[in-house]
Order: C-alpha cells, then structure tokens, then sequence
C-alpha cells in the first residue's frame, strides 16, 4: 500500500461518522438491552402467568357456585283409562310444559391441606418465576458489559494507533528531508514501511471496532445495527471485595442458588400434596331449587316445588390400585434430588466464585503492573525520541521505543476493561449485580 493510498484512506475515516459520533454510556446500553431484550420478554410473562395463578381461588379454597337451569315442551295426543269411568277418556293436542332452575353451592371443607398445600405452592412458583427472569436480566447485563468494554477497548486502540501513524509520519517527514540532503536511502524505505504497517494496524481495528460496535447495537435490540456511536471510556472500579464477603452474600442472593432452594421448596410441597390422599374429603353442599310442570293430559295439571336443602358428604379412598403410594414415594424421591441438586449448585458456586475471585485479583494485580509499564514506557519514548533528532538512535532502536509505548499503553487499557468485566462477573456471583 503506497503512502498516497494510506493518507487517502485515513483522512476518509477520520472525516467519517468515528469522531463526531454520539457518546453512549453504559447505563444507557444497559438499559437499551433490558427493555428490548426478547428472552426477558418471555420471562415476564412467565411471571404473568404465575402471579395470575397465585390466588386461593385456583387453590381450591373458595366455594364453587353453579347456576342451573332447564325446560321443556310437548304437544301430544292422549288415551286415558280412568278408573271409575266407563269409557278411555281421548285427550287430542295435550300440551305439557316443564321448568326447573336450581342454585348450587359446593365448599371443601377438608381434603387433607392439599389446598393449602397447592396456594402455597403457587406462591413458590411465582417466586421461582422471578428468579429465573432475575437470572434473564443478570445474563444480558454480563453479556452487555462484555460487549461494551469491547468497544471501549477498541476505541481506545483507535485513539493510540492513531496516535503511531503520527509519530511514524513525522518520522517518515524527516527521512525525506534528509534522503534530499544526501541521507540513507534504507533509513527512508524503513519509515515508509512502518508508517505503512501503522496505517494498516489502524485500518484493521476500525473494522474490528465498527464490528463490535454492531454487536452491542445487537444487544441492545436496534433494528438497525449502527457504528455511529461512541462508548466512555472511562471505567470506574468498586472497593476492594473480599472473598469471605462475597460468600456470605452469595448464599443469601446468587439467583441459581436460590433457584435451588425455590426447587427444594415446590418439591416439599408436592410431598405434602402426595399424602393428602390419605385424609377423607369432607364437604358442603347447599341448593336452592324451583321447579315447575303443567301437563293437560295428566290428572296433576300443575305442580309447583321451590326449597332450601344442605348437606355435608364425606368420601374417603379405601383403595386406589397403589397410586396414592406410588406418587407419596414419587414425590420424596425427587424432594431428595432437588436436596442434592442444592447442594452441588453450592458446591459449584464456592467453586465459581474462588475461580473468579482469583481472577479479579489477578487482574488487579496486571492493572497495577501494566500502570507502571507506561510510565516507564513514556519516559523511555520520550529519550528516544530526543536521541532519535540528534542522530545518536538508529531506526530499529526508536521503532522499538515507539511499540512499546503503542503496547504498554493498549495493554493498560485492555487490562482496565478486563479488570471491570472481571469485577461485574464476581458481583453477579454474589447476587449483587442489579444492586450495583
């Protein structure tokens, strides 16, 4: 690629949409993905369904009340043989009419708390259900911060490599110069060429950084995935966490912990519903009832009835071909599951958040070196770059100057925005992200 290409294609990016494009914050992305995230839309109305579902009506602990109904009509020809009359008495176009209306309330009494058992498990469900649209929202949040820190990352790389061109430019501007006055001619092919590789290094990343940019435009759920924006690059960073700490606030908070525990709690609940078998079920029942019937060719042309009646009844299973037992062993088979699948999402998460703690103190550590690296890294480019002008550094000598400050200060950045997704890693763990 010729230098007239390069400076070409530079100056076409920077007249682009990179520099004046508008800033996004991470609160605002997060928020972006949140209200258009499609799976927490699923979650949500899961959450619908079981608050709709959580009432002690779909319990079974209110009564029942049935209003019914009926009549009917007939038109018909009758012979009738009466006792005490000599002749069968004919009776042509008997009309017979019929209507009863009744009013049904039916109320359990007792059915061995299995309607106490099942409200209490809708409530279970409902929370299991705001659990898992927590961990929806946890998951695309990580996944946010993820995305954006990406293109924190590259944006800064942007800013430093094209920081390099610069310097390589000025570089190669001074080879000319003293190639014109009878300088070395190979001093002048190694600027172009590192002014060349500089120039691509930054083309490369503007694709890189156009391409993240869409992915977080994806995340965020635009309909068109746009590059026409820049991210903060600034990060700040939570106080020190502890391990100890962490843990206690895990247990109490980490949302697949507590999705455990809820599962523990429905299949307790099932274990009670399986033994209610072995009550009786006592009920009420009461009626209000009318009826009325009109029959031309009947000696009872008209009867009228209405009441009141109540009562209770009780039934009880003596045998039900061991299905009651076989649900009862059911339920505390999977209850001991759900106890041991508890306590391997505890193991698990001990094990995640010491992977993770080592991780994030690690990289505290990397931030810290990486902070003293470009300091020295400055200075050293800086005495270079003076030794370079007075012609007592060869090329090769202030090319490597240049990388590594290009490197150190990349590195530093890369390290930063590691550190911070390290850091929102180690507070979802502990239950804390949405807190924080």
């Amino acid at each position: 690629m010729n230098t007239a290409r390069v400076l070409f294609l530079l100056a076409a990016l920077t007249s682009s949409g990179f520099l004046q494009a508008q800033t996004l914050t991470l609160e605002e992305a997060i928020k972006k993905s949140l209200s258009q995230n499609l799976n927490i839309q699923l979650t949500e109305q899961s959450v619908a369904i079981a608050e709709e579902q959580n009432s002690i009506g779909n319990a079974g602990m209110l009564p029942t009340v049935d209003l019914n109904a009926g009549g009917s009509y007939s038109n018909s020809n009758a012979e009738l043989t009466i006792l005490g009359l000599p002749e069968p008495l004919n009776v042509t176009g008997a009309q017979a009419t019929a209507l009863n209306t009744s009013l049904n309330l039916n109320y359990i009494l007792f059915n061995g708390f299995a309607a106490q058992s099942t409200y209490k498990k809708f409530g279970i469900a409902l929370d299991l259900a705001n659990t898992q649209k927590r961990m929806a929202v946890e998951g695309t949040i990580l996944q946010v911060i993820g995305s954006y820190f990406q293109v924190a990352s590259l944006q800064k790389n942007d800013a430093v490599l094209a920081e390099s061109i610069a310097i390589s430019k000025d570089r190669l501007d001074r080879a000319k110069v003293r190639y014109d006055y009878g300088g070395n001619k190979v001093d002048l092919l190694s600027a172009e060429v590192d002014y060349s590789r500089d120039s691509i290094n930054f083309l490369n990343n503007r694709v890189a950084l156009s391409a993240a940019q869409k992915d977080l435009s994806f995340l965020m759920g635009d309909k068109e995935f746009s590059s026409s924006y820049e991210v903060d690059e600034e990060v700040a960073f939570l106080e020190t966490l502890e391990l100890e700490e962490l843990w206690k606030m895990a247990e109490g908070n980490n949302a697949a912990y507590q999705n455990a525990q809820q599962a523990i709690l429905l299949a307790e609940q099932d274990a009670k519903l399986s033994r209610s078998g072995a009550f009786p079920t006592i009920s009420l029942n009461s009626s209000y009832s009318f009826s009325q019937s009109e029959n031309e060719a009947s000696q009872l042309q008209k009867a009228v009835n209405n009441g009141l009646s109540a009562g209770l009844s009780l039934n009880y299973r003596l045998y039900g071909g061991g299905q009651r037992r076989s649900q009862s062993k059911m339920a505390a088979i999977n209850l001991k599951s759900q106890l041991i699948r508890k306590e391997e999402q505890e193991r698990l998460l001990r094990k995640d958040l010491e992977i993770a703690y080592s991780e994030y103190t690690t990289k505290w550590k990397v931030v810290e070196m990486e902070e003293k690296n470009i300091t020295t890294a400055e200075l050293n480019f800086q005495r270079s770059k003076e030794l370079f002008n007075l012609g007592k550094l060869t090329n090769t000598q202030f090319r490597e100057a240049q990388l590594n400050l290009r490197r150190s200060r990349i590195l530093l950045a890369q390290s930063k925005y590691e550190l911070k997704i390290s850091e929102s890693n180690l507070v979802q763990l502990s239950g804390g992200l949405l807190s924080n």
